[in-house]
């Protein structure tokens, strides 16, 4: 089975051994990365997945305000 030359994600992530002439890829940086950003956007889609971001990561209280800790 030959891969196809066009795969721009294996492209993009693509680390050179130094003792090998091949590229290895590295789709975990990809997926990583991926991951991230699609969390990065559910959080700041509206104002209501931002509050309760955090107030689940405890940097809110029940109230919406800022955690005691914090002040």
């Amino acid at each position: 089975m030959k891969k196809s030359k066009e795969s721009s994600a294996l492209k993009i992530a693509c680390i050179k051994s130094p003792k090998a002439e091949y590229h290895v890829p590295s789709t975990f940086a990809l997926d990583k990365e991926s991951r991230r950003m699609e969390a990065i956007k559910r959080i700041s889609s509206s104002r209501e997945n931002t509050v309760a971001f955090l107030k689940k990561a405890g940097i809110c209280d029940e109230n919406g305000k800022l955690a005691s800790i914090y002040r």
